[in-house]
């Protein structure tokens, strides 16, 4: 065998192998930093042990010996580990037991100090979590701990900072003093009475709060039909939890509404019969509808089930039977005309009544709660009232601001009265003071094109004015405060609303619909109101 020479080159390792020599040297390094502390806690153990043998006495040894059976035994006894719980209930009876003690061997010493005046504090939380004291709050930039760094603070040192700061910027409230406090500043004791009864602290407000409007939207009414035309009439029953729809894709539709499936009860094709407008008659049996047909005008029989048409009948004017109104007592049934001209009919006869006639063009009438009055605006910016009973004009006023009147609203209770104009402008007057130029309650300029929709809920309290020129042009109004809700409808969250073409309160306010032009009834609970 040839011997190797110096400055032959080192035979070549396998990678396998050096693998494999590099693990092996990591577990015996890893074992003997075992063995170190091992031997390390071993030897912390036998120094406790030794140094409390040290402390005890002859009497404690002996004591010792005779429960747990010699040293050994008393070895193997603390080596054993107990839950960290069950120590501390061990001290914490050990020390209730010794203050026990304490208090009977030292009775005369505490009636002595019976007489002095004890010092008070705060009573000691009835239970505590230990794990509290080890959480950790992660505190952000600028928030009492630095001004450009993050970090994590005991939870119990971040609550002792903010009850500081809330202190010195507010004070402590009288609620938090402790009852010899307020009784040494003369402070009566009626906090305590506070957690004895709820008394009207629950009990709800009845009246509607002006600055803040609890409204939630539901799924819509008509979801179960696809409807591809614009919703031209969206209306709640007077009685019953029932809604009606009307689009231009030639259907009538009802819905039972309960605010999450609202089923549909029945759905009525109207063939080559375009609706414009469609009510409910104030005693709830018959639907009103009318169309694109000239003259004509039809109904709903709820009962029989039947869509029944009326042709034409008297000296009813030239032209389409579009927007109307039914009077609240289901008398009349108001219809507006071209050229200033008002038919009125029968609800229960379906028969011509009578006509009547403004100078200029009619565009928007509304009834009297009673139903023995008629406003009528048009577009001289008058509002013309007529007396159902004589059929006569017998009031009219100049609506400030207005050039053309587009809407006209009364409130049910008969206080307020509502315009719209052709420029956005809605005024409220009161309906006691209106006399020629009558000024009005409040004006408001939320929206920017004609103010075409004016409704009020049945407590007189809300009033919806929107507009069907633009999308999402709808505002609600609290009438008594004469302000406007700001958070209705929402930025960007109600886009979907698209352009309003018809609005309804239902009969005790619970609800609110809106008809868009993209088919849908839009529905919303008004939480404040707790019936339908």
């Amino acid at each position: 065998m040839k011997p190797k020479a110096l400055n032959d080159p080192p035979t070549a390792v396998k990678p396998g192998e050096r693998n494999l020599r590099k693990k092996k040297s990591r577990e015996k390094k890893r074992e003997f930093r075992k063995q170190l502390k091992d031997e390390e806690s071993l030897r912390k153990h036998h120094q406790e042990l030794v140094t409390a043998e040290s402390t005890k006495d002859d009497d404690d040894k002996a004591l010792e010996k005779l429960v747990f059976g010699g040293s050994d035994d008393f070895v193997e006894k603390l080596s054993s580990k107990e839950p960290k719980k069950r120590k501390e209930r061990k001290a914490k009876t050990a020390e209730s037991e010794s203050d026990d003690e304490h208090g009977k061997s030292e009775s005369e010493p505490m009636e002595v100090a019976a007489t002095q005046t004890p010092k008070l504090s705060a009573p000691e939380p009835v239970w505590s979590d230990d794990d509290d004291n080890d959480e950790k709050v992660k505190v952000g930039k600028g928030e009492f701990y630095g001004k450009y760094k993050e970090k994590k603070v005991q939870a119990a040192d971040y609550k002792d900072t903010l009850k500081t700061a809330y202190t010195k910027l507010v004070g402590t409230p009288a609620w938090a003093r402790l009852k010899h406090e307020r009784e040494s500043e003369g402070e009566s004791d009626d906090d305590d009475d506070l957690t004895h009864s709820t008394g009207n602290i629950t009990e709800k407000a009845t009246s509607l709060p002006p600055n803040n409007l609890q409204l939630r939207r539901c799924p819509d009414a008509n979801r179960s039909v696809l409807d591809k035309g614009v919703v031209v009439a969206s209306e709640f029953h007077p009685a019953a939890r029932v809604l009606l729809t009307a689009s231009t894709f030639r259907r009538l539709n009802l819905f039972q509404i309960d605010g999450a499936q609202n089923p549909k009860i029945q759905s009525v094709h109207l063939k080559a019969f375009e609706p414009i407008e469609a009510h409910f008659a104030p005693d709830g049996l018959q639907i009103m509808l009318t169309g694109r047909h000239k003259g004509f005008l039809y109904y709903y029989d709820l009962e029989a089930a039947k869509l029944v048409q009326v042709p034409r009948v008297g000296d009813i004017v030239r032209g389409t039977l579009g927007v109307f109104r039914i009077s609240p007592d289901g008398q009349w049934a108001a219809f507006l005309g071209p050229d200033g001209f008002i038919s009125l009919l029968s609800v229960r006869s379906h028969e011509w009544i009578d006509r009547l006639k403004l100078s200029g063009s009619a565009d928007a009438l509304t009834f009297s709660p009673d139903g023995r009055k008629l406003f009528v605006h048009g577009d001289e910016g008058q509002v013309h009232v007529f007396d159902m009973n004589s059929r006569q004009c017998v009031q009219k006023f100049v609506d400030d601001g207005c050039l053309r009147g587009v809407a006209v609203a009364l409130s049910p209770d008969g206080q307020y009265l509502a315009t719209g104009c052709v420029s956005g402008i809605v005024n409220l007057y009161q309906t006691p003071e209106l006399d020629q130029s009558p000024k009005p309650l409040r004006v408001f300029r939320n929206l920017r094109s004609a103010a075409d929709l004016l409704k009020f809920n049945s407590q007189s309290e809300l009033l919806a004015m929107a507009s069907s020129a633009y999308g999402k042009a709808i505002k609600l109004a609290h009438v008594g405060a004469r302000s406007v809700y700001p958070e209705f409808p929402r930025f960007r969250l109600d886009d979907y609303m698209n352009t309003v073409h018809c609005v309804d309160f239902s009969p005790n306010s619970g609800f609110l619909t809106i008809g868009n032009n993209c088919g849908k009834a839009l529905l919303y609970r008004l939480k404040h109101y707790e019936d339908f």
